[in-house]
């Protein structure tokens, strides 16, 4: 009997030893997955708008055909600093609401922004669509971007309560990110002081 028990242990032993070089790799991959940035497992499309200020615009018709001499970044942005900004950034998942006016984008900012933990960033044929996590103090809310077919220029629509307060009361239907936005005709203040 005593001799049947060792066989035993012994069989579960060398059963359980083999096993274990299989759960060692199991592991070594989980760790190697972990270590990607988010912005690799996005695609080119995506990556256009992540990890950068993303700056609302106001289109004002003139007589040239559809052209980024259409978009401006208006008075009530520029001057009065009522137009909000976002930013997705890609390694936190997290997408940010600010104010144009602000310098230094979130998290570094030492102003005023609203932080949303990101769910899942999707790309649907010409549609990138944000979807973000509701918390306590936030409502859920689902941002689509729709790319204008030559221009860097996106058109905007969002579902759940888009904050207005302390980020900017006007919600532009257009953005563009920052490096763009310098290719873009500013409003001037004039003797504004705001």
């Amino acid at each position: 009997m005593r001799l049947y028990v060792c066989i035993m242990i012994a069989i579960i032993f060398l059963i359980g030893c083999k096993q274990q070089p299989e759960q060692k790799n199991d592991v070594s991959k989980a760790n190697h997955i972990a270590s990607v940035d988010y912005n690799d497992q996005y695609s080119e499309k995506i990556k256009v708008l992540v990890d950068q200020k993303l700056v609302g615009l106001t289109y004002k018709k003139n007589k040239e055909k559809e052209s980024i001499n259409n978009y401006i970044v208006d008075f009530s942005a520029a001057c009065m600093c009522d137009t909000s900004a976002m930013l997705i950034n890609s390694k936190l998942k997290t997408l940010y609401l600010f104010n144009y006016c602000i310098q230094d984008i979130p998290p570094k900012s030492k102003d005023f922004y609203l932080t949303y933990a990101i769910d899942t960033i999707k790309e649907q044929k010409n549609k990138i669509v944000v979807y973000t996590k509701a918390t306590e103090e936030l409502d859920a809310l689902v941002i689509t971007f729709i790319k204008k077919d030559t221009l860097p220029i996106y058109t905007t629509t969002h579902t759940g309560s888009y904050p207005k307060e302390y980020i900017g009361s006007k919600i532009t239907q257009y953005y563009t990110t920052y490096k763009n936005s310098r290719k873009i005709k500013i409003e001037d203040c004039g003797d504004f002081d705001g």
